[in-house]
């Protein structure tokens, strides 16, 4: 059965007929095919030669013809809609012809309309003054009193050579060396992250961790081998720091009070022994060569031997049952193990017992 043709009211500045001053000839619109819609809008927008104000004043006159058509002060949603989608469509937006151009216009051109702001330029010595006071600084965030914190040697970039200074010996500006002090630089504000965490410690964990912090940075400190004169004295400097690192971090341990309540463990894992995960009749095999070996005192290759013969025993009495259980069978031998220390295994009974050499 064929389908019939789906029409919808279009009410774009073509099928409203808009003039050039915006008014609207024929505000109903016309009836145009639903499945030519994207067509009749695109090549509407294309042929549309009216500016962006009489656009607008087309979409409000049209509004009004709508309103008036329908015979009282509230508008059909649906009509405003369409009115207004295809007036967006059919917008081509700002005129790209009036603006200058990218390629060969001023940078003045863009900037007329910009905002002075005045941001204005910073006198040098000041800046000078700023950074060498931030240098010299040693100041802990976080804490107010630093009186009672012992004092580290403030860890600053001036121990480094200027590569470009032509006084310089040739080890100095080396690429090795340049290198070198990225990694010193790396290793100092381990350092002052580390004493930052210190100060915020309170429980053992904490001062554990922070243990075990120091003792990376001083093996990668002391990976640093290259000895050039201003690597060798910030190395000096940075071991000094460490030292005087860890003797405040004991300091700050003895303020920490040790908890003597129980510590919880959960110890419900020893009671998990593996056998439970085999099969029965594998557990049966593998406790009669456990007991054998644990309870009567037999040799370790004496257990084994019993394993095997169990194993033995197994496969001829499966090979009697025929083939339909052929996998159950190759599932059951390979969990009954071949020697007696993965025999204990199962029943965690490795720590437990003294295996002999025979």
């Amino acid at each position: 059965m064929p389908t019939r043709d789906k029409h919808y009211r279009c009410y774009c500045t073509g099928c409203c007929e808009v003039d050039q001053t915006g008014m609207a000839k024929n505000p109903p619109g016309k009836l145009q095919l639903e499945r030519h819609k994207a067509i009749h809008l695109r090549d509407t927008s294309s042929l549309d030669p009216a500016t962006p104000d009489a656009r607008r004043a087309a979409v409000a006159n049209l509004a009004l013809g709508i309103i008036s058509q329908r015979g009282g002060t509230e508008s059909n949603i649906d009509s405003l809609s369409a009115a207004l989608f295809a007036a967006s469509l059919c917008d081509n937006g700002p005129d790209l012809d009036s603006q200058p151009s990218k390629l060969w216009a001023s940078r003045e051109e863009f900037q007329k309309d910009a905002t002075n702001t005045n941001v204005g330029v910073l006198d040098i010595t000041d800046v000078v003054g700023a950074v060498g006071w931030i240098s010299s600084e040693n100041i802990i965030p976080g804490r107010s009193d630093t009186s009672q914190v012992p004092s580290i040697p403030s860890i600053t970039p001036s121990l480094r050579p200027r590569v470009d200074d032509p006084t310089l010996p040739r080890q100095e500006c080396s690429r090795r060396t340049v290198k070198a002090h990225q990694v010193l630089d790396s290793i100092a504000a381990r350092i002052q992250a580390i004493e930052q965490r210190t100060l915020e410690s309170e429980s053992m964990e904490m001062r554990a961790a922070l243990w075990a912090q120091l003792g990376g940075v001083r093996k990668a400190l002391a990976a640093v081998n290259r000895r050039a004169p201003s690597l060798v004295s910030r190395k000096d400097q940075l071991f000094l720091s460490l030292s005087k690192l860890e003797k405040q971090i004991d300091e700050h341990a003895k303020n920490i009070d040790a908890t003597s309540k129980a510590v919880k463990y959960d110890s419900s894992h020893h009671f998990n022994y593996p056998i439970n995960r085999c099969d029965e009749v594998a557990q049966v095999s593998v406790f009669i060569g456990v007991v054998s070996v644990v309870l009567f005192g037999l040799s370790r290759r004496t257990g084994e031997f019993i394993l095997g013969v169990v194993s033995i025993i197994l496969t001829l009495t499966f090979k009697l049952l025929g083939k339909s259980i052929e996998t159950l069978r190759n599932h059951i031998l390979a969990q009954i193990p071949m020697n007696m220390n993965t025999a204990l295994q199962r029943f965690n009974l490795v720590t437990r017992t003294t295996t002999y050499a025979v």
